[in-house]
């Protein structure tokens, strides 16, 4: 029975953004679900000219790019998913804006694609588009670099990383959908350590142990693990101490042999406290395999119950 939720593509007509299509097919085909492939149209702004003082758009040229756009898409149905395919074109400008309301309309189940597209730049790793798009999607986003794409990748080892926030525990429904049945899931979580900079009031007290820190981490990852385990999940807790987040990530991940990293992006503390900044950043731009990111839209004000004390 297939799925009517389809997984949403975004295409913007480079071969960087076509890398995503056979790593949303792998994952369409499990889910029996359809690929619904998305390019925006972006109305032909540099295309006006002044006649009587007035700006005017020049709406053949912009309609024959909107007929050109929506062709490309036809030309891309014929290379995804055996589940089914949809294409929809939308209206910029905002191009993040736009996918990530398709998202919303179109109850897409996950976002799939690449960290870069047009022009491959390096420095739109987690640049506009896919920090617009992993901030105000409703569902989750799979990160993928171009170039280290394998569409026969099945996601059977994948490191979590948690700050012990309910928020970032957001993340581990979605990597249970995500994840091939009896996959490994390895919780990870960074403890900070102890500096008197950090505390400038708490002269006097007592310096925390790292050690008890540590192991009141690894029983609150235990409790996250046992939902998972029941699911037939194989799951591994690590904890470490250090001060560089997304490096012990990276360094863990490669440890494990990870086919996958997911974290949610936005928390109250640890790695959700940047947002999309340096660690999720610096985690795409360094891992190796696909990146799941998750933007909880609502943070509420008190504390949220399961979160590591």
């Amino acid at each position: 029975m297939m799925e009517t939720a389809p997984i949403l593509v975004p295409l913007d007509g480079s071969d960087f953004a076509e890398q995503a299509i056979p790593v949303a097919s792998t994952i369409a085909e499990r889910w029996h679900a359809p690929l619904r492939l998305a390019r925006v149209h972006v109305p032909l702004a540099s295309e006006v000219h002044c006649a009587d003082g007035l700006v005017v758009v020049d709406d053949k040229r912009d309609l024959d790019a909107r007929q050109r756009d929506a062709a490309y898409l036809e030309q891309r149905r014929g290379t995804g998913s055996e589940a089914g395919i949809e294409t929809v074109l939308l209206q910029g400008p905002a191009v993040s804006a736009a996918l990530a309301a398709d998202a919303k309309t179109s109850g897409a189940r996950l976002v799939v694609m690449t960290t870069h597209g047009r022009g491959g730049l390096p420095r739109l790793l987690l640049g506009s588009v896919a920090a617009g798009v992993v901030k105000r999607s409703p569902t989750p986003v799979l990160l993928v670099r171009p170039g280290h794409v394998d569409a026969s990748r099945r996601f059977r080892r994948v490191l979590v990383p948690l700050d012990g926030s309910a928020l970032a525990c957001s993340i581990v429904d979605h990597v249970s959908r995500v994840a091939e049945p009896g996959a490994r899931l390895v919780l990870f979580t960074v403890i900070e350590p102890f500096s008197w900079a950090s505390w400038p009031d708490a002269a006097g007290a007592p310096v925390p142990d790292e050690s008890e820190q540590a192991a009141a981490a690894r029983a609150w990852l235990e409790e996250q693990a046992v939902p998972l385990r029941e699911r037939g999940f194989e799951v591994e807790t690590r904890v470490s101490v250090s001060r560089r987040c997304a490096q012990q990530i990276l360094a863990v991940a490669a440890t494990v042999e990870a086919d996958l990293i997911a974290l949610a992006t936005h928390g109250r503390s640890g790695l959700a406290r940047v947002a999309l900044g340096s660690v999720a950043d610096e985690v795409v731009r360094g891992a190796e395999v696909p990146v799941l990111l998750h933007h909880p839209l609502r943070v509420p004000a008190a504390r949220v119950e399961g979160e590591m004390r």
